[in-house]
């Protein structure tokens, strides 16, 4: 069963970012950002962009992705950008590129 996702009613900024660092604290995850980005082609009046860079090991950077698809409000990943990490003696580590739009609808718009 699909469970349908929220669009506030505000953007909530600092409560999708602190949604997003929180998940992050608790992986095995390293030398985090998390950034406003662009929103594209996007209705700014409805959606804004984030940018999360990260790296560590893959199964982190996996973990943090399902966190983000399973957050209650609407995100789209718009673009995702996972490498190795060359500099790293360990093959198993990663550096990631998050790209996300996190929708809202304010009442004035609502039908």
């Amino acid at each position: 069963q699909t469970e349908l996702k929220v669009i506030p009613k505000q953007p909530d900024l600092p409560g999708l970012i602190h949604a997003i660092t929180s998940t992050i604290a608790k992986l095995p995850l390293q030398g985090s950002n998390v950034n406003r980005a662009h929103s594209g082609s996007l209705d700014r009046d409805r959606a804004f962009g984030l940018v999360i860079e990260t790296g560590g090991k893959f199964s982190g950077v996996f973990d943090l992705i399902r966190s983000i698809e399973q957050l209650p409000r609407l995100v789209r990943i718009n673009e995702l950008t996972v490498r190795a990490d060359k500099k790293a003696d360990d093959p198993s580590m990663v550096t990631a590129s998050i790209d996300i739009s996190a929708f809202y609808q304010p009442a004035d718009i609502r039908k």
